[in-house]
């Protein structure tokens, strides 16, 4: 009985101490007529050390990669739009943050919809959005496609991007740069045959690198896969190759104790590809040789499908993966996420599972040592939070009118989280970021928030502004990363008929501080 109470007082005290997330502050970028604005990766949303969030987003239908800066008052500090003076168009762009300096990696070329890619950059900023540095990568004839960008503990850095000669002879590459992107070594797979199951890679903290690959193959019918790992050492030598067939591997990470941990999918062998069979699959790898020292797999439901799309490890070895479950082959529908934690001997701790239509697409351990579950049906999306040992301690429930569709979360220190939320329709998509935190100080940042007002709202010629205090200046920053300075008229109104029609984030700068706001130009 004793046992019992200190169980319930633990769950009671967590529980408290796991209050809801408030919104802290949302910010909705608005997508021109005809257009969609998509985060299409899900490292693509991070935060500074000073809580700034930058954002990385594709526009479509003329594609553009766009980076984006929100203060830590949710308004807009900058916005950059990935160009190259040869190329008309930037796509699959991903970036990483260090210190004082973001890293940049996108595909560029004249028509990107048609799938040729002219070239790779990569590219370095400073955290107010100027370019300090530049390395393009482009050969005539060669198609390019750029994959991740990586920092590593030593503050090289690792981009890997893939070539290919008119979408045969695929060649996966790995290049290493210093901090100012001097090269340092590349190396270079041959991949006989493309598999669109990506290129994971992590580093160890001794700035090994680890990538892997997956080939594919149909015969008569039949669908072969190999799984490869590569281990990379910090002079960018070759240490070891891992290959296995009939798996691959989607998600790599090094535990506490530098052991890799290997997510990902297993294939039956010989099956055909509209019965596409498979369950989810963790595997514990020697990191000094490539040796297997344990692996599990999750198969839900007997000739069910099991997908993975998220995993972390904490600082004690424990794992915790989610995806969906129960996916039906030769079906689209998705039935139900699942969420799984496993202790650092692969033993399955907990197993929980959504319900029906609500699939998990990220799992990660907040700084406190929780995991924290993201889920989401097609309008709303789920952060729920659990003990180390997967009992459910809180929600935050979040509804979006658009729909929610992919999207990406970061965590900051003191266990605040960045979400930016792509809508899921198909046209006119936009997205939302969202600053979610526990701390009573979100009441004041929405308040400042909503004194501000625009009308009219989308306007042509001219709006009015209305906002606490004097106004000083009126800046407004299209999405092209373009400033302008909004000329005043009388009575707080100001003239907008020069500027192109679009949407803009507002700076105000005012006698009672700053405050942000948007409005769309006709």
């Amino acid at each position: 009985m004793k046992q019992l109470f200190l169980l319930a007082a633990f769950i009671i005290l967590n529980s408290i101490a796991s209050a809801q997330y408030n919104t802290l502050y949302s910010h909705y970028y608005t997508p021109l007529s005809g257009q969609a604005l998509t985060v299409i990766d899900e490292n693509n949303v991070q935060f500074d050390i000073q809580g700034k969030i930058y954002t990385m987003l594709d526009r479509e239908s003329l594609r553009f990669s766009i980076l984006t800066c929100l203060n830590t008052s949710g308004g807009v500090d900058w916005i950059d739009t990935l160009t190259l003076p040869a190329y008309l168009q930037s796509s699959n762009a991903n970036f990483k943050f260090i210190t004082d300096r973001i890293y940049a990696i996108a595909t560029y070329g004249n028509n990107l919809n048609s799938s040729i890619a002219e070239a790779v950059a990569i590219t370095k900023y400073n955290l107010n959005g100027t370019i300090l540095n530049q390395v393009v990568l482009s050969n005539t004839g060669t198609n390019f496609r750029s994959q991740e960008i990586y920092v590593q503990p030593n503050t090289n850095i690792i981009a890997t991007y893939l070539t290919n000669d008119m979408m045969t002879n695929w060649t996966l590459h790995v290049d290493c740069y210093d901090s100012s992107l001097n090269p340092k070594w590349t190396q270079s797979f041959p991949w006989p045959s493309y598999s669109n199951t990506g290129t994971p890679g992590t580093n160890d903290n001794n700035s090994n690198f680890y990538v892997s690959y997956t080939t594919d193959s149909i015969v008569s019918g039949n669908y072969y896969r190999k799984a490869f790992i590569h281990k990379i050492d910090s002079s960018g030598n070759l240490q070891w190759t891992k290959n296995v067939n009939d798996k691959r591997y989607k998600i790599l990470r090094i535990d506490y104790n530098g052991y890799l941990i290997s997510g990902g999918e297993t294939i039956a062998p010989l099956v055909i590809v509209s019965n596409n069979i498979g369950d989810v699959l963790v595997t514990k790898i020697n990191s000094l040789n490539g040796n297997q020292i344990w692996e599990t797999m999750y198969n839900a439901t007997s000739n069910e499908k099991e997908i993975l799309n998220d995993m972390d490890v904490d600082n004690t070895g424990q794992i915790i993966l989610g995806g969906n479950q129960d996916v039906q082959d030769i079906s689209t529908n998705h039935y139900k996420g699942f969420a799984n934690i496993y202790n650092n001997a692969g033993v399955l701790v907990q197993n929980i599972v959504k319900p029906t239509l609500e699939v998990v697409y990220a799992t990660q351990y907040l700084n406190s040592g929780k995991p924290i579950v993201r889920s989401a049906t097609s309008t709303d999306l789920h952060l729920s939070e659990y003990t180390y040992s997967g009992i459910f301690l809180a929600a935050t429930n979040l509804n979006f009118a658009n729909g929610a569709s992919w999207s990406g979360m970061d965590i900051l220190a003191n266990d605040d989280i960045a979400l930016a939320v792509s809508d899921v329709l198909c046209s006119d998509r936009g997205v939302t970021a969202i600053r979610l935190s526990k701390t009573p100080s979100a009441v004041t940042n929405i308040e400042q928030r909503t004194t501000v007002s625009i009308y009219p709202n989308p306007a042509l010629n001219k709006i009015n502004i209305q906002c606490p205090g004097k106004i000083n200046t009126a800046k407004v920053i299209n999405m092209m990363g373009e400033n302008f300075t909004l000329l005043p008229l009388q009575n707080n109104a100001y003239d907008i008929q020069y500027l192109p029609a679009g949407f803009y984030s507002i700076i105000l700068n005012t006698d009672k501080g700053d405050y942000h706001s948007t409005m769309i130009k006709k």
